[in-house]
């Protein structure tokens, strides 16, 4: 009879808002698959917060690990891939750090926030041979995944571009003006990055998936307006957007 399979082990570091849909997956759908060993950020709260999580459905507490404490997270759970969604801009530490300990890499878009760090995530990969996947969930909700269907089988036939528009505002990313996301992009060294950064990334990639493969080029623009206490139905002021 043959052996099962090891489960993947899962460090996770950074456990703000999007970390939710990962500790949800690893509780969930995968827990067949796949285990957590270990939690990590700055904030002990957020650390309890997830334990909870981990104690209520699968009977488990976790170690935490504070942020300065990383390596040594890597070195008693001895995880398979780390999950990364601390703020963006520093994405590319826990990044690099973990491939050099050894370990495969999931992270959150975007994967960094400028070229100098986005080259020594490269070298770093080519150097230690570890793999790592950067993750777009808007691609995989069922409309949209249905649409690149579509275009695949040619049901609309030859996309030569695409075109994508998107607003955020009461109804969908208020609560982006109201984090860390809504510094101006000047600001994305001493902030940890923007929305401004953050969403034409994500809309890139969506737009990319929708078009043509052998697309020549893809880009994306932005606009921020000021909003200062619009009298939207059931929406409080959100100040800018």
């Amino acid at each position: 009879m043959p052996t099962p399979s090891r489960k993947k082990r899962y460090a996770h570091v950074g456990l703000g808002g999007r970390a939710g849909m990962y500790t949800q997956a690893l509780t969930e759908q995968f827990v067949d698959t796949c285990e957590t060993v270990g939690l990590c950020d700055v904030n002990e709260t957020r650390m309890r917060h997830h334990n909870r999580i981990y104690e209520d459905k699968l009977g488990v507490a976790l170690p935490t690990y504070k942020a300065d404490d990383f390596d040594r997270m890597i070195e008693e759970t001895q995880p398979d891939w780390v999950i990364v969604t601390t703020i963006d801009r520093w994405h590319h530490k826990y990044i690099v750090r973990a491939m050099e300990l050894g370990c495969d890499v999931v992270t959150e878009k975007p994967m960094t926030i400028d070229a100098e760090k986005c080259q020594q995530i490269l070298d770093t990969r080519k150097r230690t041979g570890r793999r790592i996947i950067v993750t777009f969930n808007y691609r995989y909700s069922p409309i949209r995944s249905m649409c690149r269907q579509l275009v695949q089988d040619g049901k609309i036939g030859e996309v030569r571009s695409v075109d994508f528009n998107w607003m955020l505002d009461t109804r969908h990313g208020a609560d982006y003006f109201r984090r860390w996301q809504r510094r101006p992009i000047i600001s994305i060294w001493s902030t940890g990055g923007s929305t401004r950064g953050r969403k034409p990334c994500s809309r890139s990639d969506r737009a990319r998936t929708l078009g043509p493969s052998g697309r020549r080029s893809s880009a994306s623009a932005d606009a921020a307006n000021a909003v200062r206490n619009a009298p939207w139905p059931g929406s409080a002021p959100i100040g800018l957007t």
